[in-house]
């Protein structure tokens, strides 16, 4: 996980789910291996709590799988990365290890109450090898995973809130990062109705290959775990667009590829001024190009909002797909036209023959 190889599109929201995914399988092929060799040599616990220990595992490497791609992401530091881990592992397996074990004792109970009756003749072994009596075991999957995580980031913020109150006070070998954390009932809902949508949609595939395609629980519960741990990173925290910023690129050939950052170094708001006059401007582009003395400025805000302004009669404009808007000044306007600003999108200036062409981009804040 490295945010300067991530890119601002598509691909973004899936990252973190393809980690966890990359996690959740290493995961299942460790276990397993465990407990073929132990088995070979005299399992150390009985089967029952075969079930138990696997599902425990699956929670417990994606609870922290999440917290600590978020952690490499935002670059904290090491120990207070191990220390988030720490919590989400911990609270994870203490809540799906004792859910999925009262569950399956809760099952075995009554197939053992309903054994040899007419309702259910052969109750307990394989014949709980269905999704009725496994969907519970995913369900506390999802949700002990979800509540791992959870607490992990609500540490998170109260340690963050603490560092505001107390900075004068805090030792200078606790390094704390300069950070940010915003809490909400959205991420309260993402995190119980991400991992509980996560554990459904994997009991089903865990299901589908075991009665319907492969009848095989082995490849049954590779695929169950590559599908929650990526839905779970991909539903439970996406990569937010506040660890990148904008930057705007000239893309004509007289000064191909030159760029500079919008937003002001304190991360604050910013406009940055593009033109030909002689001083003072961020954007220096001699007058033979196209450009006017103060031509355009590009606008940018802590929140992550950016747009152009054009501030001259020349022709301005701005193009993205399917969509062209005319920034050209009104001089019977009391205000210059403001577009907002997207990913790749392209702003001309000048007439036809001598036009100079910037294009917009979200880049990772490292960069700067």
């Amino acid at each position: 996980m490295n945010i300067r190889l991530i890119p601002y599109n598509w691909i973004r929201h899936f990252s973190v789910g393809l980690f966890c995914a990359g996690l959740a399988t290493i995961a299942w092929w460790v276990v397993l291996h465990w407990l073929v060799l132990m088995g070979g040599q005299g399992t150390i616990w009985k089967q029952f709590y075969e079930g138990v220990v696997i599902l425990t595992v699956l929670a417990v490497t994606i609870g922290c799988g999440t917290v600590a791609a978020e952690s490499i992401l935002r670059r904290r530091p090491v120990p207070w990365m191990m220390l988030l881990v720490f919590v989400a592992g911990l609270c994870t397996f203490l809540c799906t290890g004792l859910g999925v074990y009262l569950v399956d004792l809760s099952t075995f109970m009554l197939g053992q109450s309903m054994e040899g009756t007419l309702e259910n003749p052969v109750m307990g072994g394989p014949a709980t090898l269905a999704l009725r009596y496994k969907i519970l075991d995913w369900i506390v999957v999802g949700i002990g995973a979800a509540l791992g995580a959870l607490t992990a980031r609500l540490l998170w913020h109260l340690i963050l809130k603490l560092r505001a109150r107390f900075e004068e006070k805090i030792p200078s070998f606790i390094a704390l990062p300069d950070e940010h954390s915003k809490m909400s009932w959205l991420l309260f809902y993402n995190h119980i109705v991400g991992g509980l949508a996560a554990a459904l949609i994997s009991a089903a595939v865990w299901h589908l290959f075991n009665h319907n395609l492969t009848h095989d629980l082995y490849y049954a519960s590779a695929f169950s775990f590559m599908t929650m741990g990526f839905l779970f990173g991909c539903f439970v925290w996406g990569i937010p667009p506040d660890l990148y910023a904008g930057w705007i690129r000239i893309l004509s050939h007289h000064r191909f590829g030159h760029r500079i950052p919008i937003l002001a170094l304190d991360g604050g708001h910013s406009e940055r001024f593009f033109g030909h006059f002689p001083r003072g401007l961020d954007v220096f582009v001699e007058a033979e190009h196209g450009v006017q003395e103060i031509h355009a400025s590009f606008v940018g805000d802590k929140a992550g909002n950016y747009a152009v302004r054009g501030l001259s009669q020349s022709p301005t404009s701005l193009k993205r797909f399917l969509e062209r808007i005319d920034l050209s000044y009104d001089p019977l306007s009391p205000v210059p036209l403001e577009a907002g600003l997207s990913m790749e999108d392209l702003v001309y200036m000048g007439p036809p023959n001598q036009q100079t062409v910037v294009e917009f981009l979200f880049l990772p804040k490292e960069e700067e």
